[in-house]
């Protein structure tokens, strides 16, 4: 079992992202045992890289100031020295349960659709969470700016239990001048994007909205909105943002909640709801008026539904769970680092040619980037 900074015990690698990967661990004490968390640190491949290197120092710099229940929360940052070299880890708590997307897709897979109620739900707690970073302070009573900016499905925790966290705040945007990641800089899950975001353009709160719009939209819908088969087709989807018509999906949806996406999705920023406490309010609104009563699905009803019992034990399943995938993670490791460099290499083309390029919209330079690569 390895030891982080003779604190941690790592007692499996959970998940590996783009640039990152999560390890189940377990905070030591004096006693034995502790608290069940989770650390992030960078691929091995990509710590000594010192722009992804602060982007993990500014998540854990923004969420340290954030407690609120829909917001996961960071414990701690540390560091650890291999090689010549020092790696930053961040600490964070455990939510018992799975994210949004995985929910979705098994639903997905049963040809099912979430509850109008849970949609509500979830969709209400992401809009506290939203409101309270949107409008977070520093301890000088600063406002942080922040906008999350990768507002998707993978970035909602939703636990066993019914709890529904927001995660993954390490590209996010905010304020303070030591921590600002660059104004434009081209990051975030594409098909999640506001059409803001994607032209490369500056970005506030509003841009979260919009991403919460998308959510709502793929929720109700059961299909996701701008996802196509290649990634030129998505950013041209996303770039234009046609957002069809909710109620030809669904027509049992009340004209109220079909409006509250609408208004979400606006393409143009100023015809979009102005904050997140508007969309929490319309949404209360225009979800009162569906039917409710004793035998009303909750989103805690359908994780016990979707998830077996043996998926929704205690933390030592998923410890054994975690280090039976440790050698398919660490072949994925690999993969994410090679992708992660030509995504770099891609964007690090489309940012010289847009120094030059005049009124040329990035995202156009990126496609054609992504034409050369392809072939």
């Amino acid at each position: 079992m390895n030891i982080l900074a003779g604190k941690y015990e790592i007692h499996g690698l959970m998940a590996v992202g783009g640039v990152a990967e999560i390890y189940l661990a377990r905070a030591r004490t004096k006693r034995g045992g502790g608290r069940v968390v989770v650390v992030k640190r960078l691929l091995p491949a990509l710590a000594r890289e010192p722009e992804l290197s602060r982007m993990l120092l500014a998540e854990a710099t923004i969420v340290s100031v954030l407690e609120h229940p829909n917001i996961v929360q960071v414990l701690d940052l540390g560091t650890v020295t291999e090689g010549d070299g020092t790696d930053y880890f961040v600490v964070m708590e455990y939510v018992h349960g799975r994210d949004l997307a995985d929910l979705l897709g098994r639903l997905t897979e049963k040809n099912r659709r979430l509850p109008m109620p849970v949609v509500f739900e979830i969709a209400q707690a992401i809009a506290c969470g939203l409101a309270y970073a949107h409008g977070a302070r520093d301890y000088q009573g600063r406002p942080l700016g922040i906008v999350h900016r990768d507002m998707s499905p993978h970035n909602v925790l939703v636990s066993f239990g019914g709890d529904v966290k927001i995660s993954d705040f390490g590209i996010a945007k905010f304020a303070t001048d030591d921590v600002t990641t660059e104004a434009g800089v081209f990051k975030g899950k594409f098909r999640y994007m506001s059409p803001e975001q994607a032209a490369r353009k500056n970005v506030d709160h509003r841009s979260d909205i919009f991403s919460l719009g998308i959510l709502l939209w793929e929720m109700i819908a059961g299909e996701t909105l701008f996802a196509a088969k290649s990634l030129l087709e998505t950013v041209e989807r996303v770039r234009k943002a046609r957002v069809p018509d909710l109620r030809e999906k669904r027509p049992e949806v009340p004209a109220a909640i079909a409006e509250v996406v609408k208004t979400a999705l606006a393409r143009k920023v100023h015809e979009r709801f102005q904050s997140a406490e508007a969309i929490g309010v319309a949404l209360e609104s225009a979800g009162a008026a569906l039917p409710r009563g004793a035998t009303t699905p909750t989103l805690a009803d359908v994780m016990r539904e979707q998830y077996s019992d043996a998926e929704r034990a205690l933390p030592k399943i998923a410890m054994a769970k975690a280090r039976e995938g440790e050698t398919t993670a660490a072949r994925r490791r690999e993969t994410g680092a090679l992708d992660e460099t030509m995504t770099k290499t891609i964007l690090g083309r489309a940012e010289r040619r847009a120094e030059s390029a005049g009124d040329v919209s990035f995202v156009d330079l990126v496609l054609e980037e992504l034409k050369r690569a392809s072939g």
